[in-house]
């Protein structure tokens, strides 16, 4: 069939296919569009993992937090000395700790159970604890001596990274107020 200028194609002679170029737009658009919604699945997979970490960070603080809360004020047994007594440090462990400020400055990578063993998946994290005798209307205001008011910090990170850190008071009168345990990142 010989076309002349003018000479209108009939229906059934047109193409009705897709060309390669509009293929590869195709691709390249659904291309696109997967990597954009893999990223956010790896984006929210990470977010969960940081919540899930901060979560058992806050538990793990809680925890030590609760075993000190539960000591004494000072040694109940001899005169009270700032920090754990030469008797408490011979086992290497927190089990003979009877006093608050035995734990200043008490460390353990990975977490420690009261006895001295390791906490099982814990193997990167770290807990710390610091105790500081403070001022009972300033509460942020260190004391190098005893004023019937130790604050407790303990902090827990995880490579290296700060996770969760509990602040509380504990009081060796019974007219000085207490604080809630106060929750926060350093």
């Amino acid at each position: 069939m010989t076309l002349r200028t003018g000479d209108k194609l009939s229906v059934s002679s047109r193409r009705s296919g897709t060309t390669v170029a509009e293929v590869l737009v195709c691709l390249v658009l659904v291309s696109g569009l997967l990597v954009v919604a893999m990223d956010l699945l790896s984006s929210s997979a990470k977010g969960q993992q940081h919540m899930a970490d901060r979560a058992r960070a806050q538990a793990l603080a809680y925890d030590l937090m609760s075993e000190i809360m539960r000591q004494a004020y000072e040694n109940p047994d001899s005169t009270p000395v700032f920090g754990p007594e030469s008797d408490e440090t011979s086992s290497g462990d927190r089990s003979s700790y009877d006093d608050v400020d035995d734990y200043d400055n008490w460390s353990a990578l990975p977490p420690q159970y009261k006895d001295g063993t390791d906490m099982a998946d814990f193997t990167d994290w770290r807990r710390t604890v610091y105790v500081d005798w403070v001022l009972n209307d300033s509460l942020n205001t260190v004391q190098g001596l005893d004023t019937g008011a130790e604050r407790i910090t303990v902090k827990v990170e995880m490579g290296g990274v700060k996770l969760a850190s509990l602040t509380a008071v504990k009081t060796g009168a019974s007219n000085i107020r207490t604080p809630d345990i106060h929750e926060g990142l350093p």
